[in-house]
């Protein structure tokens, strides 16, 4: 298994202060420096993540840990598959999508959906292949009530849960689960991770889809994954814009973070192939606009939604300042 570097560590040791936790002794005992993974002059693996995730829950003794933090995360963490998730026609879409793209959020995971035994439920499984249950108990905690909070979200219905929950590892003494308010159900030392749900769930309808939009942000998440190996910086910095779904306000310096660059060294990789991260960011906002008004049905106000902008004035303007024209007229134009 690769050791691939798990995403958004700055958003992750934010999310640790706003619980009041400090990250900083666990990260010491592991030879990490925090200073060094804020301004991106290391990374950490995927394994040393799980680890260390496990030994902070321990430190503070937040037996769900992992659960509260996944409760903090925003859409700046789903990015661009969010947006994928709430186009798709129903949930088997959803799943396939997620199936796909997990990468994108958690690289060394993976994804799968089987028919249980009783051949009434799905289950939908998690799982970080090649690595100990025990290791990766916090993460798998956290990821599968975050699929239900995703769930929520593609289903309008603020309170669903799944009718069961299972985990390889084993449960801790003394556990209390009614801190777990994702499932009927949640059980440890099973055969594997996941959450169960009936089978008509996966023709449930999503009532936002919209399949035009979705084949352009499909698109635009293939080129993101394939980005993930690249060595080239243009290519690296235009995808992680693409994936973002904050893309209006997206900064130089929180995208200088996400890659593990300095601002002033990432910005001096950029010039010398002739390019600047406005320049990038405004291409990227247009091109994924344009072909949103050309091939989609979806209204102006959700387009400048999925593409990060606070409302449809803001992405008006912008569009008007590189176009010369509204989105309307640019639509009405193209028919």
């Amino acid at each position: 298994m690769s050791e691939a570097i798990k995403p958004n560590v700055n958003r992750f040791i934010d999310a640790c202060y706003q619980l009041g936790l400090n990250p900083k002794p666990i990260l010491e005992e592991m030879d990490y420096s925090l200073s060094d993974l804020l301004s991106g002059q290391r990374t950490i693996s995927t394994r040393d993540y799980l680890q260390f995730l496990n030994a902070l829950s321990d430190y503070y003794q937040r037996r769900f840990l992992a659960v509260e933090l996944a409760e903090l995360m925003d859409e700046r963490d789903i990015g661009i598959l969010i947006y994928m998730l709430r186009s798709a026609s129903n949930i088997g879409m959803v799943i396939q999508l997620l199936s796909r793209f997990i990468r994108l959020v958690s690289p060394s995971a993976e994804v799968s959906l089987h028919e249980a035994a009783d051949k009434q439920q799905y289950l939908l499984c998690y799982s970080y292949p090649g690595l100990p249950a025990d290791l990766c108990a916090q993460d798998i905690e956290g990821t599968l009530a975050q699929f239900v909070m995703l769930f929520r979200q593609v289903l309008e219905q603020e309170h669903w849960q799944a009718s069961h929950i299972s985990f390889e590892h084993q449960d801790k003494a003394g556990t209390d689960l009614l801190h777990y308010p994702f499932a009927k159900k949640v059980s440890f030392g099973a055969s594997c991770n996941g959450l169960y749900f009936d089978r008509q769930l996966l023709s449930y309808p999503v009532k936002s889809q919209d399949l035009k939009l979705l084949q352009i942000l499909e698109t635009s998440a293939v080129e993101s994954l394939e980005a993930i190996v690249s060595d080239d910086i243009v290519v690296k910095v235009k995808a992680y814009i693409a994936a973002s779904s904050d893309i209006a306000k997206l900064s130089v310096e929180r995208l200088a973070k996400e890659l593990g660059y300095s601002r002033r060294n990432l910005c001096r990789l950029l010039a010398q192939q002739g390019s600047s991260f406005s320049k990038l960011k405004e291409a990227e906002l247009m091109r994924l606009a344009c072909d949103s008004l050309l091939n989609s049905s979806a209204s102006i106000s959700l387009i400048a939604q999925s593409l990060g902008y606070s409302d449809s004035s803001a992405f008006n303007r912008a569009f008007k300042r590189v176009n010369h024209c509204t989105p309307s007229q640019f639509r009405d134009r193209a028919q």
